[in-house]
C-alpha cells in the first residue's frame, strides 16, 4: 500500500510538471509563433500597398510601425524569454535565425518606403548600413526589393516560426504520449499491486483462526480503502493478534495523511511547505525529503526567472515606449537601482565626436558622488577605462577606500559592492558600460540578469545610432531632392534652350553637309595628323595626283612634296606653324603618281579638340596647274616683251598706272615720279589740242588697237620717236579697264631719215599726233 501510495503521489507530481510545461512553455510558444508569422505578413501587405500606389500612404506607414513597436518586437522578447524554458538547442538556434530575419526585413523595408517616397538613388552610407545585414538590393529598385527580399525574407521567417511550432507541437504530442503511458503503466502498477495485496490477505486469511477472521476482514476493509486512494479511520482492536497490526496501521494512516496534506501544497504551487513523513528517516521519508528540497530549488529557480524576465519585459517597454533619449538614459538608470534595489548606479555611452572617443556620462542616480564627478572618461582611465579595453565585467566586493561613498540624510557609507557591466553589441563592439554600487552583494541570477539588460540597452543603442544615421540620411536625401527639383527646373529650362539650339544646329548641320558636298564636288580635300600621316583625301584630290586611297592613306603627306630642299623645308615651316594654331594658304607645288606636277591653291586649317589641342589638319584646294602654266608662260612672255619693248600701263582716262624700266629711260621718268601721271604730259603743246586727242582715247575706250609712231615729250622737253600699239584690256564683262602701250624707241631712225631726206620725212612716216 505505502509504494502505492509513492506512486501515485510520484505519478501526479510528474503529471503536474508535465502540465505547467505545456500551458506555460508550448502553447505560448506556438501561440507567438503564429502571430508573430501572421503580422510579418501584415507588414508585407502594407509595403506592398505603397508600392502598387508608387506613394508613402501615411497611414499604412503608420499602420506598419505600429505593428512592428506594439505586435511583432513585444511577441519577439516573450519568445525570448521563453526560450530559457526550452529544452532543445534546436529551438533556440531557429529563433536566432527568426531574430535575424526579421531585423533584416525590416531594414529592406524602411529601405523600400524610402526608394519610394524619393525615388533617388541611396546614398553610400545607407547602402553600406543595407549590405551590412548581407542583403542584394538590385540596383536599389523598390519592386525588385520587395520581390528579391522582403517576400523571400519574410517566406524564410515563417518557414523557421513553421518549423519552431512543429516543434513544439511535437513536445506536446510527446509530453501526450508519455502521460498516456505513465497512466496505463500506473494502472497497471496499482492493478498489480492490489492483486499482490488482496492475494496476501486472502492468504492470511487461511492461515488465521476462525476467531479473527472478522477482524481480518476489518483490516481488509482497510486495505480496500487504502488501495482505493483513501484514507480510512483505524481503530484498535481488542485482540492482541492484531493490536499490532492495528498500531501500525494507525501509524500508517497518520504518515499518509502528511503525505496527503504535502501533495496538496505542492498541487497548489507551496513548495516551501514542511513534510516530515516517518520523522524524515527510512527510504521513504528522505526520499520525500530530497523531494521536497528539489521542488524549494525548482521554486526559487522559477522565482528568480519570473524576476529577471518581468525586468527584461519591463526594460524592453521601457526602450520602446520613450522617444527622448536623455530622459530614456534617466528613467532607465533610475528603475535600475530601483528594481536591483541598489545604491545608486550610472551609465556612461560610448561618443566619437572628437579625436580620440571617450566615454559620457549620461545618467546618475544617486545623491552624491564623489571621484567620478568628470562626464568624460578615456580608454585609459581607471576601472571602467579597464572594462572598456577588455570588454569583460568587473565585479568588486572588496572595494577601494574612498571609491564611492554614498551620502544620505543619516550620514556616509561605502557601498559593498561594486559592478561595473560592459554594453556590448552582437558583433562585439564595445558602445558603453553599467555601473552599479550597492550596499549588498549581488548574487550571481542579478548579475546575469545586469548582463541581459546590457544586451537589451545594446540592442536600443545600435538601433539609436541606426535611426540617427537613417534621419540624417533621410535630411540629406530631402536636401537633394529638393536640389535636383531646382536643378530639374533648370535642366527643364536647358533643355528647351538645347531643343531650339538642337533645332538652329540641325539646320546648320544640313548647311554644312550642304557645304561639305559642295566643297567636295568642286575642291580637293585631303585630311592628315600633326605628325604629317594622311588620313583621308576625296575623289578630286586622288584623281588629280592619280593615286587610289588605299595608296595614300597612312602615308606621310611629304610624299606630295618636291623632292628639292627647298621644297621640303617649306613644308616643315608649315607644319610647324600649323602645329601652333595659325591657318596657312598659297599656292603649293605637288608631286603626283608618276612624277606628275600638280599645283594646287590651298588653305591649309588647324583642327582642334574639345580641349583645344591641335588634332588634324584639313587641307583645302583646287588645281590651278592649268592656270600656274598658262601664267608661267605669260609671266616669261612678258619677261620677254618687257626686255625688248617699252611698256606702259594707262586707264582708260589717261592716267599712268604701272611702266617698265625701259619706258622710264627713255621718258626720263623715275618710278615714283611717272606714278599717276596723265598720258598728255608725254605731247607737245600742240598735239594737246588737236582734236584726234579726243578721238583717240574714245577709239581706245571702244575697244580699238592703235598701232603706228608716235611723237612724245620726256620729261627733260626732249622730242623722241616712238613705233609701237595702243592695246584696250578687257574685264569678265567684256568692257575695257586699262590700256597697254607697247613700243620700241625709233628715235635715231627718225633723225636719220630726217637728215637725208626733208621731203621723205614729210610724206613717208605714217603718224597719229595725239
Amino acid at each position: 500500500m505505502i509504494s502505492l501510495v509513492l506512486i501515485t503521489v510520484y505519478q501526479v507530481n510528474t503529471t503536474l510538471r508535465k502540465e505547467v510545461y505545456v500551458s506555460r512553455v508550448v502553447q505560448p510558444t506556438r501561440i507567438f509563433c503564429n502571430f508573430i508569422a501572421e503580422k510579418i505578413e501584415s507588414t508585407n501587405f502594407l509595403v506592398q500597398g505603397q508600392l502598387l500606389s508608387q506613394k508613402i500612404l501615411q497611414g499604412q506607414q503608420e499602420n506598419r510601425l505600429m505593428v512592428w513597436k506594439q505586435d511583432i518586437m513585444p511577441a519577439l522578447d516573450s519568445l525570448l524569454m521563453l526560450s530559457n524554458e526550452w529544452q532543445g538547442n534546436s529551438e533556440k538556434l531557429l529563433l536566432a535565425n527568426v531574430r535575424g530575419r526579421i531585423n533584416k526585413l525590416r531594414t529592406v523595408q524602411d529601405a523600400i518606403e524610402l526608394q519610394i517616397e524619393k525615388n533617388v538613388t541611396l546614398p553610400d552610407s545607407l547602402m553600406a548600413n543595407i549590405l551590412s545585414a548581407n542583403l542584394l538590393v538590385n540596383n536599389l529598385d523598390p519592386k525588385a526589393m520587395f520581390k528579391e527580399q522582403a517576400l523571400e525574407i519574410a517566406q524564410e521567417i515563417k518557414k523557421d516560426l513553421a518549423r519552431l511550432n512543429a516543434i513544439q507541437t511535437e513536445i506536446t504530442n510527446q509530453i501526450i504520449q508519455s502521460l498516456n503511458e505513465e497512466v496505463w503503466q500506473f494502472t497497471l502498477t496499482e492493478i498489480l499491486i492490489l492483486v499482490v495485496a488482496i492475494s496476501i490477505a486472502f492468504l492470511m486469511s487461511y492461515s488465521l483462526t476462525r476467531s479473527i477472521l472478522a477482524n481480518i476482514r476489518t483490516l481488509k476493509g482497510y486495505i480496500t480503502e487504502f488501495s482505493s486512494g483513501n484514507l480510512p479511520k483505524v481503530e484498535k482492536e481488542n485482540y492482541n493478534e492484531i493490536i499490532s497490526i492495528s498500531e501500525n496501521l494507525a501509524k500508517l494512516n497518520t504518515e499518509l495523511k502528511r503525505i496527503q496534506d504535502f501533495a496538496l501544497e505542492v498541487g497548489s504551487g507551496n513548495f516551501e511547505s514542511e513534510i516530515s513523513v516517518f520523522n524524515n528517516e527510512g527510504e521513504i521519508g528522505r526520499s520525500l525529503a530530497e523531494m521536497r528540497n528539489g521542488l524549494v530549488n525548482v521554486a526559487i529557480q522559477d522565482r528568480f526567472r519570473n524576476w529577471a524576465n518581468e525586468g527584461i519585459a519591463l526594460f524592453g517597454n521601457l526602450f520602446r515606449s520613450s522617444d527622448d533619449t536623455a530622459k530614456l538614459y534617466d528613467d532607465f538608470v533610475r528603475t535600475l537601482v530601483q528594481y536591483m534595489k541598489a545604491a545608486q548606479g550610472s551609465i556612461f555611452i560610448l561618443r566619437d565626436d572628437e579625436a580620440e572617443p571617450y566615454l559620457f556620462l549620461e545618467a546618475i542616480y544617486a545623491f552624491d558622488r564623489r571621484y567620478f564627478l568628470r562626464k568624460k572618461i578615456h580608454r585609459t582611465q581607471g576601472m571602467i577605462g579597464q572594462v572598456w579595453q577588455e570588454k569583460e565585467r568587473m565585479y568588486l566586493e572588496k572595494i577601494p577606500a574612498d571609491f564611492v561613498v554614498i551620502n544620505s540624510g543619516l550620514g556616509s557609507s561605502k557601498p559593498s559592492a561594486l559592478l561595473i557591466e560592459p554594453i556590448l553589441a552582437n558583433d562585439g563592439e564595445f558602445l558603453g558600460v553599467i555601473e552599479l554600487a550597492s550596499f549588498q552583494t549581488i548574487p550571481a541570477y542579478q548579475l546575469d540578469f545586469i548582463t541581459r539588460v546590457a544586451q537589451v540597452i545594446a540592442s536600443f543603442i545600435s538601433t539609436l545610432k541606426k535611426n540617427e544615421e537613417t534621419g540624417r540620411l533621410l535630411q540629406e536625401s530631402q536636401r537633394t531632392a529638393e536640389l535636383m527639383l531646382a536643378q530639374e527646373e533648370e535642366m527643364r529650362q536647358t533643355m528647351e534652350g538645347l531643343v531650339s539650339r538642337q533645332e538652329m544646329l540641325d539646320t546648320k548641320l544640313q548647311q554644312l553637309e550642304a557645304q561639305n558636298k559642295a566643297i567636295n564636288n568642286t575642291l580637293a580635300v585631303v585630311e592628315f595628323d600633326m605628325n604629317g600621316a594622311l588620313l583621308t583625301a576625296n575623289d578630286i584630290f586622288l584623281q588629280s595626283t592619280g593615286y587610289t586611297i588605299e595608296e595614300v592613306v597612312g602615308y606621310p603627306y611629304l610624299m606630295f612634296v618636291p623632292d628639292e630642299k627647298s621644297a621640303k623645308k617649306q613644308f616643315e615651316q608649315l607644319i610647324d606653324s600649323l602645329s601652333k594654331g595659325h591657318s596657312q594658304s598659297g599656292e603649293f607645288e605637288h608631286i603626283g603618281k608618276n612624277g606628275k606636277v600638280i599645283w594646287f591653291n590651298s588653305s591649309f586649317t588647324v583642327i582642334k579638340d574639345y580641349q583645344n589641342k591641335p588634332f588634324k589638319i584639313i587641307h583645302l584646294a583646287y588645281d590651278v596647274t592649268i592656270q600656274k602654266m598658262l601664267n608661267l608662260e605669260t609671266q616669261q612672255f612678258n619677261v620677254a616683251i618687257s626686255e625688248t619693248n617699252m611698256v606702259a600701263e594707262f586707264d582708260i582716262r589717261g592716267h599712268l598706272i604701272k611702266s617698265n624700266d625701259l619706258f622710264l629711260r627713255v621718258m626720263d621718268y623715275a618710278a615714283e615720279a611717272a606714278k599717276d601721271v596723265h598720258h598728255n604730259v608725254f605731247l607737245s603743246p600742240p598735239d594737246k589740242i588737236a582734236s584726234q586727242t579726243k578721238d583717240f582715247w574714245e577709239k581706245l575706250n571702244a575697244g580699238q588697237a592703235t598701232t603706228g609712231r608716235f611723237k612724245r615729250i620726256t620729261r627733260q622737253g626732249r622730242e623722241v620717236w616712238l613705233r609701237g600699239s595702243y592695246n584696250p584690256i578687257l574685264n569678265n564683262k567684256k568692257r575695257v579697264y586699262k590700256i597697254i602701250f607697247l613700243g620700241q624707241d625709233i628715235t635715231d631712225a627718225v633723225n636719220s631719215e630726217r637728215g637725208s631726206s626733208r621731203a621723205s620725212i614729210g610724206t613717208g612716216a605714217i603718224q597719229y599726233r595725239t
